[in-house]
C-alpha cells in the first residue's frame, strides 16, 4: 500500500471538504456538532491509498463546525427579543433580520425593536470563530410580535369614603381592567409624599395630616402599557363636635386625641367612655353587639336612614343595656334572626329613652326584660312610653301590636305629665326583676 504524496494530500483534503460543504449548504436551520474528521489509509478509486490519522479536523477549510443553539424568542407588539448558546469557539455572531444584517455580537442574545405589531421577522445568524474562520451554516427562526395593545383601565375606590387624621384608608383597583391582557402593577401616589407600587390591587394607607390630597394610580399591563386615574381625598382632622367620642366603622377617638382602629368600635367607645358622655356615630353599617353598662347617650350623627347596627352575632340581642339613664337614639337596628331575640334589650333598668330608632328583622323591636305584663315586652311601631322613666320609640317593627295596647300607651303618656300613678309605681319596683323574652 502507498502513502499519498504530500502535494497530493493538500488536493484530496480540499476536495472532501469541498463535498461535505456542498452537503451543508443545504442545511439552513441545523448546524453540525463540533465533530472530529480524520482521514484513513484506504484504496482509493483513482489508485491513491490516504493515510492520515492524527491529522484531526475540528474546522473544515477554515469553517467552524460550531453553530449557536436553543435559539429561543419572546415578542410584545413592537419587539422581540431572540436567547440562544454560544458555542465555546465563538468570537462573535452575524445578525440578519429579514436577510438585512443587524449587527455582531457576542452575548447569547439580540433585541429587535421598533418592530410592526403582528408582523413576522426572521432573525439568521452565522458564527465566526476565534481564528476569524465563518461558519457558512446558520441557525434561523421567525417569529411574530403581537397584535396592537389596549391599554389597560385604571379604576379605584377607597373607604371609608370621609376619613379621618391616623384613620386606616382601605385602596381598592380590582375595577381596574385590560381587555387583552392582564394588569402587572399598580403604582399608588398617595399625594402626601407617599408613593408604592405593588402587583396586587388592594393596599392600605394612613394620613397624618388634614388636607386635600390628590390620589393618583397608574396601572400598567403585561405589554408595558399604561393607564392612570386620580380622585381627590379629603382628610379631616379629629374634631369631634357631636359629642365627647366619635365613632366609626372603623375606630373611634376622641376631640383632639389620637385615632383608635377596632373591628367593634362601638362597644371600644363604650367601654373607653366615662358615665355621662354622649358616643356620636358617623354613617355606615355597623356590625357587632353591643353591651351598654354605664350611663351614656349612644346617637348616630344622621338619623336611622345613615347609620344601620347589624348584629354580628345573630343569636345575641343587638343592643343590651344594663345601666339606668342611658339614652340610644337614631339607628336602623337589624338581623336578629334567632326566636325571642330583640333588637334592643333592656334589662333591670331606670330612666331610659330609646328614641327615633327603626327596628328591623327580629321578633320584638324592644323588650324590657323586668316588664309584667307580656303585652309591654311588644312594644308599638310609634311612641310607646312603658312609664314616666323608660321611654321607648321605635318607627317600624317586624312585630305588629294591638291598637288597645296603643291607646293604652298614649293614656299613659297624658297620665304621666301630671302624676305618677300606682301603676307606674308599682312598675317601677318590677323594674329589678328580669325574665326572658317571650315568657
Amino acid at each position: 500500500m502507498r502513502r499519498i504524496k504530500t502535494e497530493n494530500l493538500d488536493f484530496l483534503i480540499r476536495l472532501i471538504i469541498s463535498v461535505i460543504f456542498a452537503t451543508l449548504a443545504f442545511v439552513s436551520v441545523e448546524c453540525a456538532s463540533a465533530t472530529t474528521y480524520y482521514l484513513y489509509e484506504g484504496d482509493s478509486e483513482n489508485g491513491y491509498d490516504i493515510y492520515q490519522d492524527d491529522y484531526p479536523l475540528t474546522e473544515l477549510w477554515g469553517y467552524p463546525l460550531s453553530c449557536i443553539t436553543n435559539l429561543k424568542s419572546t415578542s410584545g407588539t413592537t419587539w422581540i427579543t431572540w436567547t440562544w448558546t454560544n458555542p465555546a469557539d465563538l468570537r462573535y455572531t452575524m445578525i440578519y433580520l429579514n436577510g438585512t444584517w443587524k449587527t455582531n455580537t457576542s452575548q447569547p442574545y439580540y433585541n429587535a425593536t421598533g418592530l410592526d405589531p403582528n408582523t413576522c421577522y426572521k432573525i439568521s445568524t452565522r458564527t465566526v470563530g476565534k481564528e476569524g474562520d465563518t461558519n457558512s451554516i446558520g441557525v434561523n427562526q421567525t417569529a411574530k410580535t403581537k397584535a396592537e395593545n389596549n391599554p389597560p383601565i385604571a379604576n379605584f375606590t377607597y373607604i371609608p369614603e370621609k376619613p379621618i387624621v391616623n384613620e386606616t384608608i382601605a385602596f381598592n383597583a380590582t375595577n381596574s381592567t385590560d381587555a387583552d391582557g392582564n394588569i402587572t402593577n399598580y403604582k399608588w401616589d398617595f399625594g402626601d409624599g407617599n408613593v408604592i407600587s405593588t402587583t396586587v390591587p388592594v393596599i392600605a394607607h394612613t394620613y397624618i395630616s388634614a388636607g386635600n390630597y390628590t390620589l393618583n394610580l397608574t396601572v400598567t399591563d403585561d405589554d408595558y402599557a399604561m393607564n392612570s386615574s386620580s380622585q381627590w381625598i379629603n382628610v379631616t382632622g379629629l374634631d369631634c363636635t357631636c359629642g365627647d367620642i366619635c365613632v366609626t366603622i372603623t375606630g373611634w377617638y376622641r376631640d383632639g386625641s389620637a385615632f383608635h382602629t377596632s373591628i367593634t368600635p362601638i362597644q371600644s367607645a363604650v367601654d373607653t367612655a366615662t358615665a355621662g358622655d354622649t358616643i356620636c356615630v358617623k354613617d355606615g353599617t355597623y356590625n357587632e353587639n353591643v353591651d351598654v353598662n354605664k350611663r351614656l347617650t349612644i346617637r348616630s350623627e344622621n338619623g336611622t336612614a345613615s347609620t344601620t347596627i347589624k348584629g354580628a352575632k345573630s343569636d345575641e340581642y343587638v343592643f343590651v343595656v344594663t345601666a339606668d339613664y342611658v339614652n340610644i337614639t337614631g339607628f336602623t337596628v337589624a338581623e336578629v334572626t334567632v326566636t325571642r331575640k330583640v333588637g334592643i334589650y333592656l334589662c333591670g333598668t331606670d330612666h331610659c329613652n330609646l328614641s327615633g330608632n327603626v327596628a328591623m328583622e327580629h321578633q320584638y323591636g324592644t323588650y324590657r326584660g323586668d316588664a309584667s305584663d307580656t303585652t309591654s315586652k311588644k312594644p308599638p311601631t310609634t311612641d310607646f312610653r312603658s312609664d314616666t322613666r323608660t321611654r321607648v320609640i321605635t318607627n317600624r317593627s317586624t312585630d305588629t301590636t294591638s291598637t288597645d295596647l296603643m291607646r293604652e300607651t298614649t293614656r299613659s303618656r297624658a297620665t304621666t305629665h301630671r302624676t305618677t300613678t300606682t301603676a307606674s309605681t308599682q312598675y317601677r319596683h318590677a323594674t329589678k326583676r328580669s325574665t326572658t323574652p317571650g315568657t
